[in-house]
């Protein structure tokens, strides 16, 4: 596809001299003034205007409508043939253009200015940066009941960016530029609830997400409550109660051999 150019026309010096006071010619009026050959271009048409300038790219003194001038023209590249315009073409449009100047004349009510044409390319737009919109997700988390769930963490998986619900369980959060256009995981947990996982896929526009939450289920046992007390002295009672000597035990501790038998037991 060939590249557009833009061009603009305008006259910043404009004529004093009387259009009407100067000589006709094929092309227009011969100014005596400044010798010189002005064209009439008010009745030429916007393609007329870019044919004309893409042949003739020396100065031109032309007369033109006010609504000619100070707006884009925009002018396709050629080659250099290309813009050998047939002289059929142009003889055709200036004989156009002279054959309702007539017309203009009796009419006088377009403002028209006269003097050497200048053609100008307009001054490039720079184009206003993007706005730097997040990449957002926002939505709800809800449990079994339809409710909010609120203070449920909200995290972007592999990533430090988090955030916790509000009291009615909605959340908002960005997402780190390098993730536009691809899948996120975000990872949704609360005191109470089973975690769960989303795989989301971010965009520009802003991205919905609501889910719900699964209450865990707890274990419960019912019954008889049964407390054990042990009382201190109790155990004492015990423990002497089973401290227990023999005299096969004295013997043996005193003189290194056994007592005979029928010996007595005695509590000590």
């Amino acid at each position: 596809m060939k590249k557009p150019v833009t061009l603009k026309l305008s006259i910043p010096e404009p004529c004093t001299q009387n259009w009407n006071e100067m000589t006709e010619t094929e092309r227009g009026r011969f100014c005596a003034s400044c010798s010189k050959h002005v064209v009439d271009f008010t009745h030429f048409s916007d393609q007329q205007l870019k044919d004309f300038f893409a042949k003739n790219t020396a100065s031109v003194c032309g007369r033109l409508g006010v609504d000619q001038m100070e707006r884009e023209l925009i002018l396709r590249e050629h080659s250099r043939r290309g813009l050998l315009i047939p002289k059929l073409f142009i003889g055709a449009a200036l004989a156009t253009a002279l054959a309702g100047k007539a017309e203009a004349q009796q009419m006088n009510t377009r403002p028209l200015t006269m003097g050497k044409v200048m053609l100008s390319e307009p001054e490039k737009k720079v184009p206003e940066p993007e706005s730097d919109v997040p990449i957002r997700i926002v939505g709800q988390v809800k449990d079994n009941f339809g409710e909010g769930v609120p203070f449920a963490s909200v995290m972007i998986k592999e990533t430090q960016n988090a955030t916790v619900t509000d009291i009615d369980g909605n959340f908002r959060i960005d997402v780190p530029e390098q993730f536009n256009g691809k899948k996120i995981t975000l990872m949704f947990s609360s005191v109470g609830y089973e975690r769960r996982e989303l795989e989301v896929l971010t965009s520009k526009s802003p991205v919905r997400v609501d889910l719900i939450l699964t209450q865990m289920i707890q274990s419960f046992t019912m019954g008889i409550l049964v407390v054990e007390v042990s009382d201190p002295q109790t155990k004492e009672r015990e423990e002497i109660e089973n401290l227990r000597v023999t005299d096969e035990d004295l013997w043996q501790r005193i003189f290194g051999w056994q007592k005979p038998p029928a010996g007595s037991t005695r509590n000590y």
